[in-house]
């Protein structure tokens, strides 16, 4: 009997999906973030009736590559909520090694997540050998759309743009939105990452000096010193929106931009099913 794939790439914001039947259609579709903290019984309770046709399915094993689940106690935590709605072949891996299948498959290289979250790594030998980064909005997350939400209503707030950018930004997003925001609430969590996709279009200096300065902290941080003559592929929308940052930046660090993809998963799709055969 041949197999069926359920595929996930879950983030800080969102999860796509891909469920490949076994003539190999493939069917996508988004939900929210299936982050391990999220995970509770009453979370588990209230998703259970969407899976339930999923798991009545022969033969289907579930690929899931999510954020917070380098860690292998993340890794029991969505494998056993999976196995409690009825899926029996679940392979738990994290997001970054998702990133890097997608943009070199089973090749060395350097991967970076720009997204709602900011993350680095080496992939070595089919595995994840050395993360930099990855530490969560609170404690970091440079280089992402969180960390430029953050900076831009900092800014805004102690009335630090000039007037023209202003405007431009109050004709885009709701004034009282951007007064009556908390950042360290979870709840404004994707208000604040949405803000650079909200304002991807602007044509303001002082909005891309904002962009240059969240690439240049994740990269003066997180980048290590010692590497060179290497191609760095990226994932994410905010990698993809700020292409032209990232390149000059390595330009001056001697590395070359490889890939960037906003969403692994059709690739990580056709890299599941040529894997497993």
């Amino acid at each position: 009997m041949k197999k069926s794939f359920l595929i996930a790439d879950s983030g800080g914001t969102k999860t796509d999906w891909c469920y490949i039947d076994p003539s190999d259609n493939k069917s996508f579709f988004s939900t929210s973030s299936y982050h391990p903290n999220l995970m509770n019984e009453d979370w588990m309770d209230a998703n259970r009736a969407f899976w339930k046709k999923y798991s009545l399915i022969e033969n289907l094993e579930v690929h899931f590559y999510g954020s917070g689940c380098f860690k292998e106690a993340n890794q029991l935590i969505v494998k056993n909520v999976f196995h409690n709605w009825g899926f029996d072949q679940v392979f738990i891996e994290s997001d970054i090694l998702a990133a890097g299948r997608a943009c070199f498959g089973d090749e060395d290289g350097w991967i970076g997540i720009l997204g709602t979250g900011s993350v680095l790594a080496e992939i070595e030998n089919k595995k994840i050998k050395q993360i930099y980064g990855g530490l969560g909005s609170l404690a970091g997350d440079e280089g992402s759309g969180f960390y430029f939400g953050k900076l831009l209503i900092a800014k805004y707030l102690k009335n630090e743009f000039s007037l023209n950018t202003t405007i431009e930004i109050e004709s885009l997003i709701d004034k009282k939105n951007l007064f009556d925001i908390k950042i360290e609430e979870s709840s404004a969590k994707n208000f604040i990452a949405n803000l650079s996709r909200v304002l991807s279009g602007t044509i303001s200096q002082e909005i891309k000096q904002l962009h240059i300065e969240n690439i240049e902290l994740f990269f003066d941080k997180y980048l290590p010193y010692n590497i060179e003559n290497q191609s760095i592929c990226f994932v994410g929308s905010y990698a993809h929106n700020t292409r032209e940052i990232i390149e000059e930046y390595l330009e001056k660090r001697h590395l070359t931009l490889g890939k960037i993809i906003i969403k692994p998963i059709v690739l990580l799709s056709e890299y599941t099913v040529k894997s497993t055969f």
